[in-house]
């Protein structure tokens, strides 16, 4: 149900409550809402990024790869935010959530609902899962039918794009 709330942390809840709806703070809004308001997140600078998240230049970290694309910066607070955000110089390419017990919170048919994949893809979190991409929307995660292991934000392409910079097909698994 598109309306149902939820009490998710996705990502960072800000130690200075200036954000309320950050990705991460607790909050009691119906999921769309509460998407919109992480995917906002991605059109944000560099500089109020590490404002938002109370971390500075020195925590950022350079050289990383995700999917095909190679030399970004990653800033990750761990110690509240299970979120990675990834950057091509003064831009947030990607937000990365990792499995948490918050985002097990979400429902694999509420995002289906919301963003009718576009495709689906071998998942590389498990063999289990599958990898929903709604690239027109920046929208892609990973689940079972009744669990979201990962989310990834990215701003709106194409399926075809969003393979060639951020999807890798898993390795085989050990059978």
């Amino acid at each position: 149900m598109i309306g149902l709330l939820l009490l998710v942390s996705l990502a960072c809840s800000n130690p200075d409550d200036t954000y309320t709806t950050a990705p991460g703070n607790y909050a009691d809004e119906p999921t769309q809402e509460l998407l919109a308001e992480w995917m906002a997140w991605r059109d944000i600078s560099r500089g109020e990024l590490l404002r938002r998240l109370t971390s500075t230049e020195s925590s950022v970290g350079h050289g990383f790869s995700y999917g095909h694309t190679s030399g970004l910066d990653l800033i990750s607070v761990d110690s509240y935010c299970p979120a990675g955000f990834y950057l091509e110089g003064e831009k947030v390419v990607l937000i990365y959530v990792a499995s948490d017990e918050d985002l097990a919170k979400l429902k694999p048919e509420e995002l289906a609902a919301l963003f009718p994949p576009e495709a689906r893809l071998a998942s590389r979190e498990h063999s289990s899962y599958r990898h929903f991409v709604n690239a027109s929307s920046g929208i892609a995660w990973s689940a079972t039918s009744d669990e979201v292991g990962m989310v990834e934000l990215f701003h709106p392409t194409t399926v075809e794009q969003y393979k060639a910079r951020f999807y890798e097909e898993p390795a085989p698994f050990i059978k």
